[in-house]
């Protein structure tokens, strides 16, 4: 059996230095830090890994009032074959 871990905090904020601003990192990948801006996602070439949170991300963004973004730290851990 297959688990995924993830550790987490983020918020719903509408402005400040920060709003938007998402980072997300995997230790199965190195511990390496993907960021972006939840006002622009887009799917990305590498890390290929960070597409599916960036479709989850796009997903609760669409229910947003107007003017509102996701902002978030994330970690990720687990034993799910990648592929």
């Amino acid at each position: 059996s297959y688990s995924t871990v993830c550790y987490g905090s983020g918020e719903v904020v509408s402005s400040g230095e920060e709003a938007g601003a998402c980072r997300i990192v995997s230790t199965n990948e190195g511990g390496t830090v993907f960021s972006f801006d939840s006002s622009n996602i887009e799917k990305v070439k590498e890390p290929k890994w960070a597409n599916y949170i960036l479709g989850v991300v796009a997903q609760y963004a669409a229910d947003l009032k107007q003017g509102e973004l996701l902002s978030f730290d994330l970690a990720i851990t687990g034993d799910v074959p990648l592929g």
